[in-house]
């Protein structure tokens, strides 16, 4: 797939498999048809001032996207409108790494090099500090199947579970030497 001006960054399929985005350090977003290859170039959506870090698509949904970046901000795309940007969150002091969607889709999870994690209402775009202080940057969030639940994997060697109601850590799991890259439950949680 050749069409960012730089590294691609970030991929996510859609749920139903017939899109690619992707991310890229040029701040762009594209998307691909993943049987062909070729970039569907009326969906090339330039947003973010800086590296785009995450793509994540909304649960059940091919059209709604989003994605963080260094500019520090979450960015809600809908792609059923030609992909207009619908939303633009700001929340985090510093660059912004990982998303995840809640199970339901009711919820959006952002964490970044500010060591925070935000929890966003993608209906209207209102968000909160979920746990903060976590000691190091954040580099992957991952939802239990419950939605009840986000653990976070830290820079730190760490992965934390929050429990979302509570916002508050309730585990802190010490990996020692090992890099933590990327946090994800199995379907059962």
């Amino acid at each position: 797939l050749q069409g960012h001006k730089g590294p691609v960054t970030a991929l996510a399929f859609s749920p139903d498999g017939q899109q690619l985005m992707s991310g890229g350090s040029d701040g762009q977003l594209r998307a691909w048809d993943p049987a062909t290859g070729d970039c569907r170039c009326s969906l090339t959506l330039k947003g973010h001032d800086m590296d785009v870090h995450a793509v994540a698509f909304a649960p059940g949904s091919a059209e709604q996207v989003a994605t963080c970046s260094d500019d520090m901000t979450v960015k809600l795309w809908d792609l059923g409108s030609g992909g207009t940007c619908a939303r633009t969150l700001k929340g985090h002091i510093h660059w912004t790494t990982c998303l995840a969607y809640s199970p339901d889709g009711k919820q959006l999870a952002s964490g970044g090099r500010d060591n925070a994690v935000w929890l966003w209402d993608p209906a209207s775009g209102q968000g909160t500090a979920l746990a903060g202080g976590l000691g190091a940057t954040v580099v992957s969030l991952a939802w239990h199947p419950s939605g009840k639940q986000l653990a976070s994997a830290g820079a730190d060697r760490t992965v934390r579970v929050i429990d979302v109601a509570a916002r508050k850590v309730v585990q802190t799991l010490d990996l020692g030497s090992d890099p933590v890259t990327c946090v994800q439950y199995s379907p059962d949680g």
